[in-house]
């Protein structure tokens, strides 16, 4: 049995073998074996599913088959066809942009943070752009806020720290997107303009055409200036003859002796009676006596609100007010919409209902400097700067009528330095321009200097005992408990809510009146140096006086005064200032000394503001003398009076 089931096995293996041979020997109909044929319709099903991956390979024995364009294994049977080959896509990479002014690293240069950007966003450059096409690139963002731009209006530079700095490369070298890409680092791709800011934004003077901001400059705007980089322009005397002589009211005896006479100005101030003493004058086309000033910019603006005073036939608009009701008849005054069109002339009704004699410049910056001071004790808070505060009696039209008056007050060189420069800059340029330094510097100036102290002492390290950090911070409604790590923001925090979110209705009161006047770029990006600048020290003040060819008695009496200048405290050297410019704050270039031979009840100093000139005795004999007659003038709490033409 075991023989036969062998005998069997191996009869049916053959037979097998015999079959397999015969199946795979081709058809004589269709020349395929049944091998070829499941290969065939395999590959039909495949091709007919998946036409875009390819077709399944076929042998390369079969007959009439397509061969592939391309295999990684020739001829094996069960590969994809892969196709033409497609070119890998070239990607771009994406840089933060930073455009800088030309003369930020000059003598009077500024930092080189986000305030002093002029352009910023972002852009795609590709590995094959050449310097060209990087440039024109560059040029394209740069227009959205400079329209006359020109790829060849700026360099390529390098920040390092707070400045910037010209990388050194060899001669023909070119900026490709290597260079770019190892300039820009992981920071901002800097670049610095090479021509002055004005010259991009206004059309040659042969044009005739005058060029309008965009609307993303028109909120980072400020009033209408004559240079770019001396953005609050100092005002000087048109007529060299025109002065405004100040001297201390009570001293009638004073008055009689003086004889300096100046000349008249033309289109005097129409007499004024007490009835209607807020009320304005006549207002008559004349050429307008600030041709040469140089306070207002010689480019004019087809949309501005300020007009070109340089220019004939300017309306001129003539302001009077009473010396005890300065600030309501001033605001009175500038609710008229179209009021900073004007040339406007100055005068002022005395005590006793009279009209002072005194004209001119020195006047206008008096009655400014009068307004800001009554405006900051009665419509603001705060100690060192100050923020307004609403009040029931002044609505929207009295808070745009103050914000006109610090347009003007700017268009003439006077700056409101006790205003926080956090809520200044938040209302000309908008909230998100103001940074958390700004809030947290503004602040410190904002609280009393004791709570000053305490805020600055715990910041660099916060003390053991926290009650007297907890009790300055009770005081704004703080319900935070500070720690070291914690204070700092909380600081910020409190500083946003009093100096940005209380006077949000005034800020946008005037927001409004400032959106409508041109303000110069450079404005913007020097705003904080301008806190600086016009802030009146005694270094600052000797600096402005000039004499020419003094003699040994006349430079004596000089050192005296400089010696007291400087050792005045600050309230007492705005009060100086005052008297010799009309202005609490540095708005001139020199205050000139001019020595006289006085004696007796002459012996006194004569301040004429439009000058400015102060008349100096050249007769005093001490420090002692000349600092015991000017303590005398300055201490007296009377009203300046100007009764000199």
């Amino acid at each position: 049995d075991k023989a036969k089931m062998a005998y069997n096995d191996q009869d049916l293996e053959e037979k097998v073998k015999k079959i397999m041979r015969e199946s795979l020997r081709p058809s004589t109909s269709s020349g395929e074996n049944v091998f070829s044929r499941t290969q065939s319709l395999i590959s039909t099903a495949i091709g007919s599913s998946l036409p875009t991956a390819g077709s399944f390979l076929p042998h390369r024995n079969t007959p009439n088959a397509p061969q592939p364009k391309r295999r990684s294994v020739p001829g094996h049977p069960y590969r994809f066809t892969s196709g033409s080959k497609k070119s890998k896509s070239v990607k771009s990479k994406v840089f933060q942009v930073a455009l800088f002014p030309k003369n930020l690293d000059g003598d009077n240069g500024y930092r080189a943070d986000v305030e002093s950007e002029l352009v910023s966003g972002l852009i795609d450059l590709y590995p094959d752009y050449d310097e060209r096409m990087i440039r024109s690139s560059l040029a394209t963002l740069f227009k959205t806020e400079l329209p006359l731009i020109k790829s060849n209006d700026f360099e390529f530079v390098k920040r390092i720290k707070n400045g910037l700095s010209v990388p050194s490369a060899a001669h023909g070298f070119t900026y490709g997107f290597d260079a770019i890409k190892t300039l820009a680092g992981q920071g901002k791709l800097c670049c610095r303009l090479l021509v002055d800011i004005i010259d991009l934004y206004h059309q040659n003077d042969d044009d005739n055409d005058d060029v309008t901001l965009p609307e993303a400059l028109k909120k980072r705007q400020s009033t209408v200036f004559n240079s770019v980089s001396s953005p609050l322009a100092e005002v000087t005397s048109d007529n060299a003859g025109s002065s405004n002589n100040v001297t201390s009211p009570p001293s009638n005896t004073v008055k009689k002796r003086q004889s300096t006479v100046c000349n008249s100005v033309s289109s005097p101030l129409a007499e004024v009676t007490s009835d209607n003493a807020g009320q304005a004058g006549s207002s008559n086309n004349v050429t307008s006596p600030l041709s040469n000033t140089g306070s207002i910019n010689e480019h004019s603006y087809s949309s501005s609100e300020l007009i070109d005073l340089t220019k004939e036939n300017v309306d001129i608009h003539e302001i009077v007010v009473r010396r005890s009701h300065i600030r309501d008849d001033l605001i009175q005054e500038f609710e008229q919409e179209d009021i900073l069109k004007k040339k406007l002339k100055f005068g002022c009704i005395m005590l006793n209902g009279s009209l002072e004699r005194g004209q001119g410049d020195g006047v206008e910056r008096d009655v400014i400097s009068s307004f800001f001071n009554e405006f900051y004790e009665s419509c603001c808070v705060g100690a060192t700067e100050k923020v307004p505060i609403v009040r029931h009696d002044y609505q929207k039209a009295q808070w745009e009528a103050v914000a006109r008056i610090v347009c003007h007050a700017i268009r003439i060189g006077y700056y409101p330095l006790k205003l926080t420069y956090a809520f200044m800059k938040s209302t000309f340029f908008g909230e998100d321009r103001v940074v958390s330094s700004d809030l947290l510097t503004s602040f410190c100036q904002f609280v009393s200097p004791e709570d000053k102290t305490t805020i600055e002492r715990n910041l660099k390290e916060i003390d053991e005992d926290k009650s007297e950090i907890i009790e300055v911070l009770d005081l704004y409604k703080c319900h935070t408990s500070p720690t070291a790590d914690s204070l700092e923001n909380i600081v910020v925090q409190l500083a946003h809510k009093e100096l940005i979110q209380k006077p949000k209705y005034i800020a946008s009161a005037w927001s409004r009146v400032f959106d409508s006047v041109k303000f110069p770029i450079s404005f913007m990006v020097r705003l904080k140096e301008v806190y600086k600048e016009k802030v009146p020290t005694g270094r600052k003040v000797v600096a402005l006086f000039k004499c020419e060819n003094p003699s040994a008695k006349e430079l004596l009496c000089l050192e005296h005064l400089k010696t007291y200048t400087r050792n005045l405290s600050r309230d007492k050297l705005e009060k100086l200032l005052r008297f010799m410019t009309g202005s609490d704050t540095i708005n001139v270039k020199n205050i000139e000394i001019d020595f006289r031979e006085l004696d007796g009840h002459d012996k006194t100093p004569v301040f004429h503001t439009c000058g400015p000139v102060l008349t100096l005795p050249n007769t005093y004999t001490s420090y002692i003398e000349l600092a015991e007659q000017f303590s005398e003038i300055l201490n007296k709490d009377c009203l300046l009076e100007f009764d000199i033409v």
